[in-house]
């Protein structure tokens, strides 16, 4: 029971501190001509506690939402930050290769990815600071079906991982910056 508190405690403390921490990329995307030129893509997310450990995000009109798993003391909902950000990385990985495909008029019908990794929790619990609190990598299994050799799609991987947006975010370091607002 001890460590269930703990564990309860440390969860809350842990999702307490992802929403005071807040990375402000930019303003709303607004349609104007000095936007249409522009290959810079701003992002702005609204993001609160709404129910039992729910948390939305509000985003061009968008709603995400997150929770975590019952043994913590949520619903179940809906995932998890970490694997929001493990969708994020293998969306935008597919998106990217789809994106390149267009551009080189690559004959590639399906494009799949699956994102796997792994957390250690006992840092945000308070329990161990040995090993970090993120992720310990990611592993990016990968399915094209495109008239490609094997070797081909190799190298098609290499250019997505070089190209896409998360992997970038993810293979270096990537300043965040924090204010209270209120």
């Amino acid at each position: 029971m001890r460590m269930k508190k703990i564990l309860l405690c440390g969860l809350a403390v842990m999702l307490t501190h992802m929403l005071t921490v807040t990375a402000v990329l930019g303003e709303d995307a607004k349609p104007n001509e000095e936007k249409k030129n522009s290959t810079v893509y701003k992002v702005k997310v609204d993001v609160k506690e709404v129910e039992n450990r729910v948390v939305e995000g509000k985003v061009r009109g968008h709603t995400l939402r997150i929770d975590q798993p019952k043994e913590f003391g949520a619903d179940d909902s809906a995932p998890t930050p970490p694997e929001t950000l493990a969708f994020a990385l293998g969306s935008c990985f597919v998106s990217t290769g789809r994106l390149i495909a267009m551009q080189k008029k690559m004959n590639v019908r399906s494009i799949e990815a699956t994102v796997e990794s792994e957390l250690d929790f006992a840092n945000a619990l308070g329990i161990s600071q040995e090993k970090r609190a993120g992720f310990s990598g990611f592993k990016i299994f990968a399915n094209i079906d495109g008239d490609m050799s094997a070797e081909e799609k190799v190298k098609f991987l290499r250019e997505i991982t070089e190209k896409c947006p998360m992997c970038d975010n993810l293979l270096n370091s990537t300043p965040i910056t924090y204010e209270l607002t209120k």
